[in-house]
């Protein structure tokens, strides 16, 4: 972050701790230019933003112009007549098609462009002031003749922006927040976007989040849920967590299910400090991914997010959403293991899922339940398929299948150590096990990195 303004800097600051992003200062040109190639994101005060772009340093992704919002000025200050007549001067996204503008009935909302700019292509900088002058001249046969043969008068002031590559700049400090002026020193240093604080503040904190998460992954997210009790899901779903684990997936499991046993009693890490739902509680908006996974319990990499003993038994939806979404940002695998009762904070998960495995046991009842399930599931669920778990006597699996008109993912065999294992806190699938064969098929069957 560089700039020599004290207030926008509280303001950084502050955006920055509530993403948990530590920034590095700078205060002075001389220092953003040493270090310009190395940070994932440059945040420049409006303040610098004009000598930096004097300087002309080579282009990058990852910069942001940062800028207050201007005090309202004197809506009718204007002693031309031409001005008068349109005491709100219009400002322009970078980019924009200045031509468009020209005409009064096409010209954008003054307050609805100047939150906002986004850096385009830096050859139609030159024609902004243009653009400026051509919507304040009231008179169309002079319009016309600025279009084709600008004004001497207004010569000069085309020519200051046309060239980028020699930037002119206003010295005056009044001209600072003025949009042409940030529009055209973004231009010259290539800045992704010029965030006007307080309006943009969302905008800002998301890239600050970004920054700290490094490169965004796209996780592929699996929830796992039964059709009826006791149908293996959560066994299930631990299993292709801990297999993808294995493989050296970068891998979440989350329990959705707080009145379920427990997915951390599994997998024995109960008494490991970290952090379970109840203290994500107040989560909400854009979570640091990194900040959430490292805030996580973990067994061998895995990075497990469960409950504890409290009374806590609901989800707000946006803390899931905002969990989930998170997760999605800094893993190769998320695995959800959601109950079967109809709540938003569920549906959420099933939504933001990749797919949907439902297990089901072969028999009769186990599948009857599972079609009353199925009905739901499938309003959310994009991608919804059956897991068709062994039982004797019973139904074989493309049975269960065609009566529940779903897919079969796989089916899931029976292997009488799991629920011992699992009972006493180690649950390590043996990798000739039913589990294990059913796990590595699901995990198959979706574009995972090898």
């Amino acid at each position: 972050m560089a700039t020599t303004d004290e207030a926008l800097l509280d303001d950084l600051l502050r955006l920055a701790a509530a993403a948990s992003v530590t920034p590095h200062i700078a205060h002075d040109l001389r220092t953003v230019r040493l270090h310009w190639h190395k940070p994932s994101l440059i945040v420049i005060g409006a303040d610098l933003a004009q000598p930096l772009a004097r300087a002309q340093p080579p282009h990058r992704h990852g910069v942001v112009i940062a800028t207050p919002t201007p005090p309202p000025t004197n809506p009718h200050p204007a002693a031309n007549p031409h001005d008068a007549a349109n005491p709100h001067p219009v400002a322009f996204a970078i980019g924009a098609d200045p031509h468009h503008a020209a005409d009064p009935h096409n010209a954008a909302n003054p307050h609805d462009a100047s939150d906002l700019y986004r850096a385009g292509n830096p050859h139609n900088a030159g024609d902004l002031n243009h653009a400026r002058n051509l919507h304040h001249t009231s008179d169309d046969h002079h319009a016309d003749k600025l279009h084709h043969a600008p004004n001497p008068n207004h010569a000069a002031d085309v020519h200051h922006a046309d060239n980028l590559h020699q930037p002119a700049f206003p010295n005056d400090a009044a001209d600072l927040h003025h949009p042409d002026s940030l529009n055209q020193a973004a231009f010259a240093i290539g800045a992704d976007l010029i965030c006007r604080l307080p309006a943009d503040e969302p905008l800002l904190a998301g890239k600050l989040a970004d920054a700290l998460d490094g490169v965004p992954r796209t996780a592929v997210t699996l929830a796992f849920v039964g059709g009826c009790g006791g149908a293996g899901a959560t066994t299930l779903a631990a299993a292709v967590a801990v297999l993808g684990n294995r493989r050296g997936l970068r891998t979440m499991l989350i329990d959705g299910d707080p009145l379920g046993g427990g997915i951390e009693l599994a997998l024995g890490i109960e008494r490991d400090p970290g952090d379970r739902w109840p203290k994500l509680l107040n989560a909400s908006g854009r979570v640091s991914a990194a900040a959430l996974r490292s805030a996580l319990p973990s067994v061998d990499g895995l990075a497990v997010l469960s409950w504890d003993q409290s009374d806590v038994t609901v989800l707000p939806p946006d803390t899931m959403s905002s969990v989930i979404s998170a997760a999605q940002r800094s893993a190769d695998l998320v695995v959800l293991d959601l109950p079967r009762r109809a709540d938003p904070a569920v549906e959420e998960g099933f939504i933001r899922a990749t797919a949907t495995l439902l297990v089901v046991p072969c028999d009769v009842r186990s599948v009857a339940a599972a079609k009353r399930l199925s009905g739901p599931l499938r309003s959310v669920a994009g991608d919804l398929r059956v897991v068709a778990r062994s039982s004797r006597p019973g139904l074989s699996p493309l049975d269960v299948a065609t009566h529940l008109s779903l897919p079969l993912a796989t089916k899931l065999g029976t292997d009488p150590k799991i629920p011992t294992a699992m009972d006493e806190g180690h649950f390590t699938p043996h990798r000739r096990s039913p589990l294990t064969q059913a796990a590595t098929t699901l995990l198959n069957l979706f574009p995972l990195p090898t």
